[in-house]
């Protein structure tokens, strides 16, 4: 069993930095780190900071609520927030301390 971070970036599939979207970004970022694993999850409805609401209509998903769902160890964390910092992506986020592992593996 490891410890390390269960963070979850909440963000809207419209927004976008260099040409992808930013759940795009943060998933491919995730396999260029060599991660074991990252999850993209859509909602159907929320709202965020500034009040606005944000869903999927019958015409229109890009407002559609988007988290990217990561599980890292610390340093894996720290190049992760380094890597944000550096492209200067602004991205709400929730960081809370997970121990973590895989069922069966005899080496825990």
């Amino acid at each position: 069993m490891q410890t390390g971070y269960q963070i979850t970036f909440f963000t809207q599939q419209e927004r976008v930095h260099k040409q992808q979207t930013v759940a795009q970004w943060l998933m491919a970022t995730a396999r260029q780190m060599g991660l074991r694993g990252a999850t993209l999850t859509g909602g159907i409805e929320g709202f965020g900071h500034d009040g606005l609401d944000h869903c999927i209509t019958l015409f229109d998903v890009s407002a559609q609520p988007v988290q990217v769902i990561l599980v890292v160890t610390e340093p894996q964390a720290d190049q992760l927030f380094a890597l944000l910092a550096a492209e200067k992506i602004e991205v709400f986020y929730t960081k809370t301390a997970v121990s973590f592992g895989v069922s069966g593996d005899s080496s825990r």
